[in-house]
C-alpha cells in the first residue's frame, strides 16, 4: 500500500512511539482533576475511537494472497491464557506465591495456552503462525523484544514516583503531579528522533545493530541511574539516555521480522512482534511491582516504597537490559531489509538481475 521507503520511516515512527510525548502530560493532567480512574475511562474511550476509526477509513488490502478470516478461538485463548498467568505474577507476593488462587490461576493460564498453541497448529488463519514464529531469526527477535520491553518498563515505575514522594522520605523529590509529568516529556520528543534515525545505522551495519546498540545503552544507563537520583534535572538525563537506547532497540524490530518471513506473513509476524513487547512490559509491571510493594514503609500511614525497593527494581532493569544485549548479539545476521522485500514482492525481474534469487528467505 506504500512505498519502500515510505514503510520504512512509518515502522521507525511507529516504534519511536509519539504517544510517549504526550502521554505523561495528559495523565497528570486527568489523575489531577478526575482521578486515577480517569485514566482508565480515558484509555478505553481512545481504544474504542480508535477501533471505530480503523473499521470506517482504513481501506482493505486488495493484494490479498490467500483468503482469510479472524481467529476468534485463538484470541479469546490467548488472552485468558496471559491474563491468568499475570494475574497470578502481579497478585503472587499478595495472595502467597504458593497460594491456591495463585497456583490455580497460574495453572490454568498455562493449560489453556499449551491447548491455544494445539489450537493453532492445526488452524487454517492462525492468530499467531508458531511455525513460522519458531524459526531462529523471528524467535530470537522476540526473545529480545519481551526482555527490552521488560526493561523498557521498569523506569516508568521508578522515575516518576521517586520525583513526587515528599522530600521527608529522605530520597523522594516532592516535585508535584504536572510539574514531574513535564519533566518527562523531553524524553519523549528524543526517542522519535533517534527512532527515526535508527536506519542509517540499520543500512550500514544490519538491522540487528540497533537492538544491540540500544540494549547496550540501557545497561550503562540503567548502571548509573541509582546514583543520580538526587534530583530532577539527573532523573530527565537518565531518562534521556533510556529512551535514546529504547528507540534504538525498537525500531529495527521489524525489520528484522519482515526480512525474516515471506511477504504474505508481514503482517502476522510483526503483530507477533508488537505482542513481545507488550508482554515484556506487562510482566514488567508485574514483577517491578512485586519488587516496590516489598516491605514497604509507612508515610502518613500508607504504605510507600523504599529507597532500597527503587534501587531494586533499577538492578533488575539492569539485569534485564544486559540479558537483552545478549539476545539481540545471538539474532541470526540476515539480509537487508529493502532488498529482502522487493526480492519476495516482486520475484519476476529479481529473477533477471545479477546475483538475485527469488527463493524466500529464511534464517
Amino acid at each position: 500500500m506504500v512505498r519502500e521507503q515510505v514503510l520504512d520511516r512509518a515502522d521507525e515512527v511507529r516504534e519511536g512511539r509519539v504517544v510517549f510525548v504526550v502521554a505523561p502530560d495528559e495523565a497528570a493532567v486527568a489523575v489531577r482533576g478526575a482521578g486515577p480512574d480517569a485514566l482508565f475511562w480515558g484509555a478505553a474511550v481512545l481504544g474504542a475511537g480508535c477501533f471505530g476509526l480503523v473499521l470506517t477509513l482504513v481501506p482493505a488490502s486488495k493484494a490479498r494472497t490467500y483468503p482469510g478470516r479472524f481467529d476468534a478461538w485463538g484470541t479469546a485463548g490467548l488472552a485468558v491464557g496471559l491474563v491468568c498467568v499475570l494475574i497470578a505474577v502481579g497478585k503472587g507476593a499478595q495472595w502467597g506465591w504458593l497460594g491456591p488462587r495463585t497456583l490455580t490461576l497460574a495453572g490454568l493460564g498455562c493449560a489453556v495456552l499449551a491447548v491455544w498453541a494445539v489450537v493453532e497448529l492445526h488452524s487454517d488463519c492462525p492468530l499467531v503462525d508458531l511455525r513460522t514464529a519458531a524459526s531462529p531469526r523471528i524467535l530470537a527477535t522476540n526473545a529480545a523484544t519481551v526482555v527490552i520491553g521488560f526493561a523498557m518498563y521498569a523506569q516508568n515505575l521508578v522515575f516518576p514516583q521517586i520525583m513526587q514522594l515528599p522530600e521527608s522520605t529522605g530520597y523522594g523529590l516532592g516535585v508535584p503531579l504536572v510539574t514531574a509529568g513535564l519533566y518527562l516529556a523531553p524524553p519523549g520528543f528524543v526517542m522519535m528522533l533517534v527512532a527515526t534515525q535508527s536506519a542509517r545505522l540499520s543500512r550500514a551495519r544490519g538491522p540487528k545493530t540497533s537492538p544491540a546498540a540500544g540494549a547496550a545503552i540501557l545497561v550503562l544507563a540503567y548502571a548509573a541511574a541509582p546514583a543520580l537520583l538526587g534530583s530532577p534535572l539527573r532523573i530527565v538525563g537518565v531518562s534521556l539516555f533510556l529512551v535514546i537506547g529504547i528507540g534504538l532497540a525498537f525500531a529495527a524490530m521489524p525489520a528484522l521480522v519482515i526480512t525474516a518471513v515471506p511477504a504474505r506473513d508481514t503482517g502476522a509476524a510483526t503483530g507477533l512482534n508488537g505482542l513481545m513487547r507488550s508482554v515484556g512490559m506487562t510482566v514488567s509491571a508485574a514483577v517491578i511491582g512485586v519488587v516496590l510493594a516489598h516491605d514497604p514503609q509507612r508515610l502518613d500511614g500508607a504504605p510507600v516504597p523504599t529507597e532500597h525497593a527503587f534501587k531494586t527494581a533499577l538492578a533488575v532493569g539492569l539485569g534485564a537490559s544486559a540479558l537483552g544485549l545478549v539476545l539481540a548479539l545471538l539474532i541470526p545476521h540476515g539480509p537487508r531489509p529493502a532488498a529482502d522485500r522487493a526480492d519476495r514482492n516482486d520475484p519476476g525481474p529479481a529473477a533477471h538481475r545479477p546475483g538475485s534469487s527469488t527463493t524466500d528467505v529464511r534464517p
